[in-house]
Order: structure tokens, then C-alpha cells, then sequence
């Protein structure tokens, strides 16, 4: 990719053909889905590594996610239409920074980590998305046995909450849909109405579009937390 100019990754290619069909320049497109291992999925010492060209339904139907955090497997087999799962990537969800899209704020909610080309640490998935032009590699979540994922998009896409669970019961909630980046905030046991309510407040502003008004959105943010936070609890 460095040594030609203007080279765009190519996995699914759902947003990229998109973005060249309203005119985003691009050179050169290099598959990527054939790399060898960029597609893998494996349990390293407890943690769960996803390749970044995995595709939605490789993820949906692994069998070691399915096992491990079944929350995910479900969650991942909602995505989108089939024909997108069965073509569009993790790394192309994550990578092209779409608010509405679930794969970021369902990993951020689950602290996920990620690893880019030409940087050996590994990342909040959020910084991680965040670096222009980067190549994703792959996406980790430690401690993966000992993680819950509920997820609230009965309104998506205008606006979806989710709430990753660790295995000390540490709560963090990701908000995806209502505003211009996804937004996640770690939230303290207690009343789930109190918990939902304070949580919506400090919240920053929220989109008001053609998809619903900022007002609406921040009510629904602690409609949605509310009820994943009274789920949890019921669990416990």
C-alpha cells in the first residue's frame, strides 16, 4: 500500500465502493481477503482475536464465539442485510466510522482492543478507528469467558445502547446512533432508573436529523440503558 499512491484496502467493500461511486478518489484497491490470517478467528491465553477481514457472518456462526461470548455471535447475526454479512468485514464496520454501525460500539462496551499495521501495541478499539488511512489487523477481548454484551436497538439506527458486562461486574455502556462518534461511559451499581437517568445527562449533545429529534434521542438513551441495566440485575 505505501508504495503506491492512493491504494485503498479492499475487504467487503460495502462502504468503499460506495464512497468511489460519489466520487472518493482511489488508485489502486488492494484485496485483502485472501490474506493469509487477517480472516482468522482463535482463543489465545483466554483472550478472543478477530481477524479484520473476518466478514459478519463468519462471526456470527463461529463456533468458538459462540461459546465464549455467545452475546456477540448473537448480536453479529443482526447485523445489517444478509447479503452485507455474507461480504462486508469487521475491519470495513469498524474502519469506516459510521455512528449507527453496531461492531464499534458493542466492542467498545466490551473494551475491546485492536491492533493496526505498523504499530506493534494494541489499542482501545476506539483510538484504533481513529487513525487515518491505518490498516486494521485484527480485534481482542481479554478475559473473554467472564464478558456479557446486551444490546438495546429496538430503535436502531437512530439509536442503540449497549452494555458490556467484565468479569468483575464492571459495567460500561456505548452509545451508538445519537451523536456524530459513538459515545461510552462506565456506569456504578445502584437503581437502574438512577444509573439510566444519570448516564443519559452526562451524555453530550445529540444529533437532531431527519432520523429524530436531540431530545428524543437523550430520552431514549436512558429508556434503552434503563432496560439492559434491569435485565443485568435480574441476572445477577
Amino acid at each position: 500500500m505505501r508504495s503506491l499512491p492512493g491504494a485503498r484496502p479492499l475487504g467487503g467493500g460495502i462502504d468503499l465502493l460506495d464512497a468511489m461511486k460519489w466520487g472518493e478518489p482511489v488508485a489502486h484497491l488492494i484485496e485483502l481477503r485472501r490474506v493469509a490470517g487477517l480472516s482468522a478467528i482463535r482463543i489465545n491465553a483466554g483472550a478472543l482475536l478477530i481477524g479484520a477481514a473476518a466478514t459478519h457472518a463468519a462471526i456470527a456462526g463461529d463456533p468458538l464465539i459462540a461459546e465464549h461470548l455467545p452475546d456477540l455471535a448473537r448480536l453479529w447475526g443482526r447485523i445489517a442485510s444478509p447479503r452485507i454479512r455474507f461480504s462486508g468485514t469487521l475491519g470495513g464496520n469498524l474502519m469506516a466510522g459510521r455512528p449507527h454501525y453496531d461492531g464499534l460500539p458493542a466492542l467498545m462496551a466490551l473494551q475491546a482492543k485492536a491492533l493496526v499495521g505498523g504499530d506493534p501495541s494494541w489499542h482501545p478499539v476506539e483510538e484504533a478507528v481513529r487513525f487515518k488511512g491505518a490498516l486494521l489487523i485484527a480485534v481482542r477481548i481479554d478475559r473473554v469467558r467472564r464478558r456479557r454484551l446486551l444490546v438495546g436497538r429496538e430503535l436502531h439506527p437512530a439509536v442503540a445502547v449497549y452494555l458490556g458486562i467484565s468479569d468483575d461486574d464492571a459495567m460500561r455502556v456505548a452509545v451508538g446512533g445519537a451523536h456524530q462518534v459513538v459515545r461510552c461511559a462506565e456506569v456504578g451499581p445502584g437503581d437502574p432508573a438512577e444509573a439510566a437517568a444519570a448516564l443519559a445527562a452526562r451524555m453530550p449533545a445529540t444529533l437532531d436529523d431527519g432520523g429524530a429529534s436531540a431530545a428524543w434521542r437523550t430520552r431514549m438513551i436512558g429508556v434503552l440503558a434503563e432496560g439492559l441495566l434491569r435485565r443485568q440485575a435480574a441476572a445477577a
